[in-house]
């Protein structure tokens, strides 16, 4: 008889997690009784994105391990997971951590909208994304690890902007800054696919949540009763709740069958008018004005293309493995961010 350390009893009453060796060969599990125990190992998993999707992953008893550079961290989640002190742009000690793990994911990488866009930052905004990314896909390969899954975000501004195209992942990436990091920073899991590791990236759209930077600028005119779009507002905005977020990361580790790119925003494509005109509504203010687009270049200089310039892109890959979006419109993506709880 086979042990399989990695799958456990859920006692719904006692809410613990009972691990129980298993017959190989003539015991049939059913999903909705048993699941797998992974060992997670997360970079970059400090801001947002990766406290949200922490906690969900800690409430299925996972093993998280957390690559960071902070010595101190005031995380509800700390006491739950392994906190590694490392840089993931240069090799380190912390590399040793990635033996064993059975889903190596990466969202390390500067934010890309809190600084003005200098030579020093644009090479900030690349080596935190390509560096990182090389350095945990150079120690698999050099050491011959086997992860189940290695996940990586990429973004929407892979593609060009376009008034009507709805891209697919089949597309190609805009020449610019923005295309040519994320074209660089996906190219860099390549390598992977060669040694037979199972690699997902996932082009994000916009996410939205109530600790969102992004929420926060977008309606604050409309909190000064000064509400309104920002540029011609005819400008599409694949967008998504941070729920799902997590939510298609957890689901890629749940289905085997994921491999390779997808475009992850709701099947619900809205310009930036209606959507300050959506989120105007929810907030009993007026959607009235306008943000001109060269007084947002001239406060955002050439950040200004990540609200003036938009796109839509289809999402019909990811939902052909079945993944349903907890938020599907835009009405409820934006009525659970900015409505009152």
């Amino acid at each position: 008889m086979t042990k399989h350390q990695d799958i456990g009893w859920l006692d719904k009453e006692s809410k613990k997690v009972i691990k129980y060796p298993f017959n190989d060969h003539n015991l049939i599990i059913s999903k909705s009784l048993f699941f797998k125990l992974l060992r997670i190992f997360i970079m970059g998993g400090t801001g947002v994105l990766g406290s949200d999707l922490i906690p969900k992953l800690l409430s299925k008893n996972h093993e998280i391990s957390v690559l960071t550079r902070q010595s101190k961290l005031k995380k509800d989640w700390v006491d739950k997971v392994t906190i590694i002190q490392g840089d993931p742009t240069i090799n380190g000690e912390w590399m040793d951590a990635l033996e064993d793990q059975d889903v190596i994911i990466n969202l390390a990488g500067q934010s890309i909208i809190s600084k003005r866009w200098s030579k020093k930052q644009k090479l900030k905004l690349y080596d935190s994304r390509i560096q990182s990314s090389r350095n945990i896909v150079n120690a698999i390969v050099a050491r011959k690890l086997t992860p189940k899954l290695v996940i990586s975000p990429s973004g929407a501004d892979y593609y060009p902007p376009h008034k009507d195209k709805v891209y697919e992942e089949t597309d190609t990436p805009q020449d610019t800054f923005l295309g040519n990091l994320t074209k660089d920073w996906e190219a860099e899991f390549t390598p992977l696919h060669d040694v037979g590791v199972r690699t997902v990236i996932f082009r994000f759209g916009v996410g939205f949540s109530r600790a969102g930077k992004l929420t926060e600028r977008m309606f604050l005119p409309h909190k000064l009763f000064v509400g309104g779009w920002i540029g011609s507002g005819k400008q599409w905005l694949p967008i998504l709740h941070i729920d799902d977020f997590s939510g298609v990361m957890i689901w890629a580790m749940e289905n085997e069958s994921m491999n390779g790119t997808y475009n992850v925003a709701i099947d619900d494509d809205q310009t930036m008018k209606n959507l300050a005109k959506i989120g105007g509504k929810i907030m009993g203010r007026w959607t009235w004005t306008f943000v001109p687009g060269f007084v947002l270049k001239l406060v955002l200089g050439k950040r200004a293309q990540l609200l003036l310039n938009g796109r839509k892109m289809s999402p019909k890959k990811l939902l052909d493995t079945g993944y349903k979006f907890k938020f599907s419109t835009a009405q409820a993506v934006l009525m659970d961010v900015l409505g009152k709880k």
